[in-house]
């Protein structure tokens, strides 16, 4: 992961922040102060007070204040990065989004009890820049995001398990006690999604979409799987088959024959506008056990609706590309 104000590699640790060093963590969270001087105070007294110095007229200010009022796009903003290390921070958060500034909660359930966190705002918006710089630099390595069901995942190799958000991006927030509770909220997914699409990344669906898409207890649903595909799939991504070299070393091995998943690749033309921040209904039950039938999966549709959508497409997909079914007991090594 880069830095999101010089934009050097960030060390790896268990409770990871989007800056590098010190110096940096102050430049980012001045980043607010650092254009938006009051021009005209309201409700003051400007003849008692002493005089509030305003903003030099520099390029690098001017620059500033055209990202302030949305006046560039987002991919605009993207090669604005590298201005130069005051306008980094401001310029990575317009481009991925206000949407991500705003408090958030992390839901953990334990013994059929559904456990909170709450997030501020101010953490919410680093977690998502991380997760949404960490997915970016898929694209310089030449490497697909690869999106799996939860059991799925201990088939991956070392190196395959970088390829994918938990093992990428790792947050904590402080609660009561000495320790630090690490979060996932749903915003980290959609920031994470959201990274590798800009950066027009491919998807490798590790799990059949097929195989029974929706449901299961006992943090077996697809709830965020789903979610996840059907957010690419929203952007126009197009469903096609893998290759050798993109592929999983576990389903190129497999005892049944080699298998090539999905894979979800980015559209001919331009994304469209971003970002796509999956909202949660607000009729979910957060006791039914992660029932993915039950579940909110993204921007407010019902999950048999989503379900019943993607089920259609991969069938479809399946037969036009020759992808027989790959249920996970075909290449999983228990």
């Amino acid at each position: 992961m880069l830095c999101v104000v010089c934009a050097k590699e960030v060390p790896v640790s268990k409770d990871q922040n989007p800056w590098c060093s010190e110096p940096c963590r102050e430049k980012w969270q001045r980043r607010q102060p650092f254009l938006f001087t009051d021009m005209k105070p309201k409700n003051r007294d400007l003849r008692k007070e002493t005089a509030i110095p305003q903003p030099a007229n520099t390029g690098e200010n001017l620059l500033a204040a055209v990202m302030q009022n949305n006046t560039f796009d987002d991919d605009t903003l993207a090669r604005l990065r590298g201005v130069t290390t005051r306008t980094r921070p401001l310029a990575i958060e317009k481009e991925v989004g206000s949407g991500f500034h705003k408090p958030a909660t992390h839901y953990q359930q334990r013994n059929s009890v559904v456990e909170t966190t709450a997030i501020s705002a101010d953490r919410m918006l680093e977690i998502a820049i991380m997760a949404y710089n960490t997915a970016i630099l898929l694209r310089q390595a030449n490497k697909p995001v690869i999106l799996y069901r939860i059991a799925g995942k201990r088939t991956l190799s070392e190196q395959e398990q970088k390829q994918t958000l938990s093992s990428s991006v790792r947050a904590k927030v402080d609660v009561a006690g000495p320790e630090r509770k690490e979060v996932w909220p749903i915003e980290k997914t959609a920031a994470w999604i959201q990274g590798a699409m800009r950066a027009r990344v491919s998807f490798v669906l590790l799990n059949d979409p097929r195989e029974n898409l929706v449901g299961g207890v006992d943090k077996k649903s697809d709830a965020i799987y789903v979610r996840e595909i059907f957010q690419i799939l929203s952007t126009h991504y197009v469903i096609a088959k893998a290759t050798d070299d993109i592929t999983p070393n576990a389903q190129l091995t497999c005892k049944k024959g080699k298998v090539l998943p999905f894979v979800l690749n980015p559209p001919a033309k331009t994304i469209g506008p971003l970002p796509l921040i999956p909202r949660m209904n607000q009729m979910i039950d957060w006791s039914h056990s992660w029932d993915g039938s039950k579940s909110s999966l993204t921007i407010g549709d019902s999950a048999d609706l989503i379900r019943d959508q993607l089920t259609e497409r991969f069938n479809a997909a399946g037969i036009s590309l020759g992808i027989p079914a790959y249920p996970a007991a075909d290449w999983k090594r228990d």
